[in-house]
């Protein structure tokens, strides 16, 4: 559970640093599947992007993404 938090954490710190330079289209985007990809976020943390996407509800307008959550997609429509 440790490394979890550890993981967590400092990904936590390197968005601040990547938001401190990047605006964002619109509130909420930096927990979005859209941003995240970008990072690498499914390359580096695995497993927290798989709990992101099991069992995925809603799929993204946009991008055509799908997610659990509508809060991880911009423009979210129920499955």
């Amino acid at each position: 559970m440790a490394v979890w938090k550890d993981r967590l954490e400092n990904l936590q710190i390197k968005r601040v640093k990547i938001m401190a330079k990047t605006q964002m289209p619109h509130p909420g985007h930096d927990k979005h599947l859209c941003y995240l990809n970008n990072l690498g976020f499914q390359i580096s943390n695995p497993k927290e992007y798989k709990a992101l996407v099991k069992n995925g509800e809603y799929f993204c307008k946009v991008c055509g993404r799908v997610a659990a959550k509508e809060k991880n997609l911009c423009k979210p429509v129920k499955l």
